[in-house]
């Protein structure tokens, strides 16, 4: 537990930082520490080429695509609806971006917009831009196992098996 000073208070209530998820932490952290050793010796090796940089730019492109259309507006606000086929590929480049399953993600995601701002926002501004963005991922959070919003997404089977 944080100390007193550390804590941060949100409408009333004081929030303490859930448990390390030590999965996430892992890959959303190692993965570039990862890459860029690899680049680094395959700049040093001189195996270091153009398609190396293209793959780079090619694949943030897809999983950004993958976080935006997919789990984002198809699944969590179902702003459209898309055949199987693009459900699977969306989910997968989504996938890509290491920020947890298209089911955990949407159900966090509604969470967010229902009581965005408050202590039971799981990605909550008030916390602090660096939470928002990138802390929510690597520990617990309000309603961190509470799956429950998100029937919609558990009734298909791309999803479940995603996740």
């Amino acid at each position: 537990m944080r100390p007193e000073s550390q804590r941060t208070e949100t409408d009333g209530q004081i929030q303490k930082d859930g448990k390390i998820i030590w999965i996430n932490v892992i890959f959303i952290l190692g993965t570039p520490i990862l890459a860029a050793v690899l680049a680094s010796w395959h700049i040093y090796l001189g195996k270091f080429t153009f398609a190396h940089v293209c793959g780079f730019f090619l694949t943030w492109w897809l999983t950004g695509l993958g976080i935006t259309m997919g789990y984002h507006r198809l699944f969590s606000h179902r702003s459209y609806s898309a055949k199987p086929w693009l459900q699977a590929i969306l989910a997968f480049c989504g996938g890509g971006s290491v920020e947890n399953s298209v089911i955990t993600w949407s159900a966090a995601h509604r969470y967010h917009h229902r009581d965005v701002d408050t202590a039971g926002d799981p990605y909550n501004a008030k916390r602090g831009f660096l939470y928002s963005h990138c802390v929510w991922l690597l520990r617990e959070g309000p309603r961190h196992n509470d799956l429950s919003n998100v029937d919609d997404l558990w009734a298909n089977p791309i999803l479940v098996f995603q996740h």
